[in-house]
């Protein structure tokens, strides 16, 4: 859920899922926490709401996005500033209540240092989470282009494919039809393989 929905009846969302990803944090590549889209008001509005229901949904903080990835690359490659992340995330999900985090680094990380250094991340990010409250859901969204190495994979409890983003045969913007006809034209395979 971004920051600039919560005009909606937030309440009555929760009651109707089972997972909700509020978009989103920024990352800086020092590692800190940029909290400049979504709001502390906003995460506590949901989070409360949430604790407050008989069954509440799983509630994630997103990490990322398009137009808020900027940091992603010389954070995964520069060892120190992704444990200051890791800690900062951690402390941040336990501060807020949260159920977990979704990372969504709009760019290529497909091969060399970047994709080893995401993997490092979500790795280390899932340890830490377990390590510090036994649970912590670490969930990725991913282009039809990227690739995720084992490591990443062995680390997440499931993976989101940005489907709305799949080119069709013309390289016209995907219906949801025509993202659903073939997923292996578009090597959404390659994704968790």
């Amino acid at each position: 859920m971004p920051e600039y929905r919560f005009y909606i009846d937030v309440a009555s969302m929760l009651s109707r899922v089972n997972h909700l990803v509020l978009f989103s944090l920024g990352v800086a590549p020092s590692g800190d926490l940029e909290p400049k889209f979504i709001t502390e008001e906003q995460v506590l509005r949901v989070t409360g709401l949430a604790a407050a229901m008989e069954r509440p949904p799983h509630v994630t903080i997103c990490i990322g996005g398009a137009g808020r990835s900027e940091g992603f690359a010389r954070l995964v490659t520069q060892t120190k500033a992704r444990k200051r992340f890791v800690a900062k995330i951690v402390e941040y999900v336990a501060k807020y209540n949260l159920d977990g985090i979704d990372f969504d680094w709009e760019g290529d990380y497909s091969q060399g240092p970047l994709q080893d250094g995401f993997a490092s991340l979500v790795a280390e990010t899932k340890f830490k989470l377990r390590e510090t409250s036994g649970a912590g859901l670490v969930t990725v969204a991913v282009h039809h282009f990227n690739t995720l190495p084992p490591k990443a994979i062995a680390a997440l409890d499931w993976v989101n494919v940005m489907a709305y983003d799949i080119p069709d045969a013309k390289g016209c913007h995907a219906s949801t039809e025509t993202a659903l006809m073939n997923p292996s034209d578009y090597h959404v395979h390659q994704v968790i393989h």
